[in-house]
């Protein structure tokens, strides 16, 4: 239990949905070039392969060396879930002292970018996330002493009438989650569960995996926690919730 070994290792697992017509894509691949330096671990990516893609040469030289890329024919319907285990499994390791960092493109899905205003929420949602999580990575080690995982917002659904977390088809798995798929987690509380594999057959279930695994109350938020129905509750669909909103 905490208070946990610091943290002294720092790997990268990251899902790419390369849609050569949403500038989205190449926006994400961006802000995460920029801070690649931050891992000193693996770096590992997952292109989702199909047509009208980004080429994967493409990709690969805009990150650069050093990085490990994983392909992998795109899945339409658990779209980022279907290479979680994948990556999960290129740093797989119960080290005490290591840390991984997931996150995707996100705003891929076409009907993001085809709506102005939802496209430009899902912009700033994903930069405040890329800024929260990756700018201030003392802040997300000294959480990572105390607690297993780390993420921006946390909706905490112990505190509704259901209890529990369910997606939009209509899964029930675990008690809160990360909203938008962004969060850290210590490879040695992560991988020492033994259900970490135990990955839902739907396309949220990667988003709600690490509501399953632990408590909402040994998960930490740096930007805002609370039940989804609470009053301050933040609308991350909507561009006014980010009065400060970072542009790409």
């Amino acid at each position: 239990m905490p208070p946990f070994p610091p943290i002294l290792t720092l790997n990268l697992i990251y899902h790419v949905y390369p849609r050569a017509d949403n500038p989205a894509c190449l926006a994400n691949l961006l802000q995460i070039r920029k801070r690649l330096h931050l891992f000193n671990g693996k770096k590992i990516f997952a292109l989702a392969r199909h047509q009208g893609e980004i080429p994967p040469d493409t990709i690969r030289r805009l990150l650069g060396p050093g990085c490990t890329f994983l392909e992998f024919p795109n899945d339409p319907r658990l779209r980022d879930t279907a290479t979680f285990l994948p990556l999960l499994r290129a740093v797989r390791s119960t080290d005490v002292t290591e840390a991984t960092f997931y996150a995707h493109t996100k705003g891929s899905s076409p009907h993001i970018f085809l709506c102005e205003r939802l496209a430009l929420a899902t912009q700033y949602w994903r930069n405040a996330m890329y800024h929260a999580l990756l700018d201030n990575t003392s802040q997300v080690r000294q959480a990572l002493l105390k607690h297993p995982c780390v993420g921006a917002w946390l909706f905490d659904h112990t505190r509704t009438q259901r209890g529990t977390m369910t997606s939009p088809t209509g899964w029930t798995h675990g008690t809160w989650h990360y909203p938008g798929t962004f969060f850290w987690f210590r490879n040695d509380a992560f991988f020492a569960n033994p259900d970490w594999a135990a990955l839902g057959d739907d396309p949220w279930a990667n988003e709600m995996h690490l509501g399953g695994l632990f408590t909402a109350n040994q998960a930490h938020a740096l930007l805002w926690r609370g039940p989804p129905n609470a009053p301050d509750t933040p609308s991350l669909y909507d561009p006014a919730t980010y009065p400060n909103g970072i542009p790409d």
